[in-house]
């Protein structure tokens, strides 16, 4: 017999014994609480997610901020502005790069260590999943990127762009969203890709930056194919603001740049745990 840890009851009725039962024990119900991210993903949050989830394929305008849809092939002309991204809490804004003091965040914040470029860049800012589906095959560069492998192990994904391009991740609004969480670490894996149906493209040369709060924790200057993938690990402080990222061609055009950071993620720790 089965137990059922409940106590039978006897008691009488007009038409004979009456039996029901008690519960002995309390009845368990399984409650799921949602755990804070150990790591956001990046790719996600540009598609629209909130960094917990696997949004891909879905990308930004770096000219205006607003959604791209599709992967955009053609030039993009900048105005020389910071575009707020409104329809995301955690996307703070999008710029093109060029020489001089260029705006790199919502607060008015400013960098000038970029060099002088053509202040235009080509397509999206685009989160391309890491398995790619049959119905996007050969629709822009992003899609056909040879050993695209060494750039994503995690098998996460990667963004890729073309010079000239930045975007800003508003740190302040992950840690009012992850309450119990920092952001640590920004991790990811970039170079330049080479497309399967470009025998031997021209090895143009980039600067590749990352920035928080006008102050670039990484730089990668004349950065050409030949260099392969490199491994980026910023830390993050507890105060830091605005984490940016950008790309510019390295003085001698776009022409064949085309630039992956794969696996893109930022590390947590929780804010109990020592610096």
């Amino acid at each position: 017999m089965q137990a059922t840890n409940q106590e039978t009851v006897v008691g009488e009725s007009m038409g004979g014994t009456l039996r029901f039962t008690h519960l002995t024990t309390r009845p368990q119900f399984a409650r799921r609480i949602s755990q804070p991210p150990k790591l956001l993903d990046l790719l996600d949050i540009i598609a629209g997610g909130n960094g917990s989830g696997r949004q891909r394929e879905r990308g930004l305008d770096p000219t205006t901020g607003m959604e791209d849809p599709i992967f955009v092939l053609g030039e993009r002309i900048g105005d020389g502005k910071y575009h707020p991204v409104s329809w995301h809490r955690l996307i703070d804004g999008v710029f093109i790069p060029g020489k001089g003091p260029v705006q790199i965040d919502s607060a008015g914040g400013a960098f000038d260590g970029f060099r002088a470029t053509s202040d235009s860049t080509w397509g999206s800012i685009w989160p391309r999943a890491a398995e790619i589906d049959s119905a996007y095959e050969r629709r822009g560069w992003i899609y056909e990127i040879e050993r695209s492998e060494q750039f994503m192990p995690e098998r996460l994904g990667m963004i890729g762009v073309c010079p000239n391009v930045g975007w800003t991740f508003d740190l302040a609004a992950v840690r009012e969203m992850y309450k119990s969480v920092r952001p640590d670490r920004l991790r990811t894996i970039a170079g330049l890709g080479n497309r399967v149906d470009f025998a031997d493209p021209f090895d143009g040369k980039i600067d590749l930056w990352v920035i928080v709060d006008g102050e670039a924790r990484f730089n990668r200057l004349g950065m050409m194919r030949k260099d392969g993938a490199i491994e980026i690990d910023v830390k993050l402080k507890t105060t830091d603001r605005f984490l940016t990222l950008a790309v510019t061609d390295g003085g001698d055009g776009q022409a064949g740049d085309w630039v992956i950071f794969g696996d893109p993620v930022i590390q947590t720790k929780h804010i109990e745990e020592n610096p």
